[in-house]
């Protein structure tokens, strides 16, 4: 195998079967420390986070992201309107569902679900046999969704503007108001939800309801990336990259700018973050500091997962 693009690839998908069906949570970098992206010509990359990366070939809906599963099952909108996604050996199936324009899917952690808003504006899941379920819950315009680690729960903005969380025991309307535009994340032992408020800055609730305001403004359009383990990565209001934990207190400024209307996305353990820089290219970084440019450009408006 000489193509140096197709050997990284091939080393990836080693690394990928190697923990399967170990990791859980929300999606984000992948356990083996993959990144999945839209790259800047419109087809599915993966980066490592810390060398190589290459082109799946497979084409993203322009101003969609990937959701890729900790165990690097990677769930996109293709540019046909559908939800695709990834198999064994750098292929793709379409699932043949419609999503809503503009919008990108949330994977489960162990990538056996996923959810999307579809065309008609309401939550739906889909099981890894294929089969679809509408919720029949109407989602803010603009916005995804965020399955937890089973699939078992899913958080997302509905048409009302409020947070809301639908799971296999029942729905809440939990009644904080989100920022249009923004939507939310699981994190921290699949019990809590990242997002931003109405009022611009960063909230955490448990998924019953009892939330406080971590006190950190982000800017407006973006949302935040929650970590199994607490860790929580997010724009600020200054435009850079910022972390802290679910405790709150310890909030850093990583001094990364990043691009205007993106997120970020952050791994299982807490301890690495990708970010779409704001010269356009994909970043890592340690959630302390330690960036590194990939040199890869994303395409425009979106976010790495």
């Amino acid at each position: 195998m000489r193509n140096p693009v197709l050997k990284f690839l091939a080393g990836i998908l080693v690394g990928l079967l190697a923990v399967a069906g170990t990791a859980s949570g929300a999606s984000a970098v992948s356990s083996s420390g993959i990144v999945a992206f839209n790259g800047g010509n419109g087809d599915l990359w993966i980066a490592g986070t810390s060398s190589g990366g290459g082109d799946m070939g497979h084409a993203v809906m322009p101003g969609t992201s990937p959701s890729q599963s900790w165990n690097g099952v990677i769930a996109f909108q293709g540019t046909n309107g559908h939800l695709w996604k990834t198999t064994t050996g750098f292929g793709a199936v379409d699932l043949g569902f419609a999503m809503m324009p503009g919008t990108s899917p949330g994977i489960s952690g162990d990538g056996q679900f996923i959810a999307f808003q579809a065309t008609n504006g309401d939550l739906w899941r889909t099981t890894d046999g294929g089969s679809g379920q509408n919720l029949g819950l109407g989602m803010a315009k603009g916005t995804s969704p965020s399955a937890n680690s089973n699939g078992t729960k899913i958080a997302f903005q509905a048409n009302t503007g409020l947070l809301w969380v639908w799971s296999t025991s029942g729905t809440k309307a939990l009644g904080f108001g989100m920022m249009p535009g923004t939507s939310p994340s699981f994190g921290a032992q699949d019990i809590q939800v990242a997002f931003q408020a109405n009022t611009g800055y960063l909230w955490i609730t448990y998924w019953n309801g009892n939330a406080r305001n971590m006190g950190y403004p982000m800017k407006p359009g973006t949302s935040p990336a929650f970590a199994l383990g607490g860790m929580v990565g997010f724009q600020g209001s200054n435009g850079n990259l910022w972390t802290v934990g679910s405790s709150g207190g310890d909030g850093r400024d990583l001094g990364y700018a990043m691009k205007a209307g993106t997120s970020p996305s952050i791994n299982s353990a807490g301890t690495t973050v990708a970010f779409h820089g704001a010269a356009g290219t994909l970043w890592t970084s340690g959630t302390t500091g330690g960036g590194r440019n990939t040199g890869f450009p994303v395409a425009a408006g979106t976010s790495p997962s």
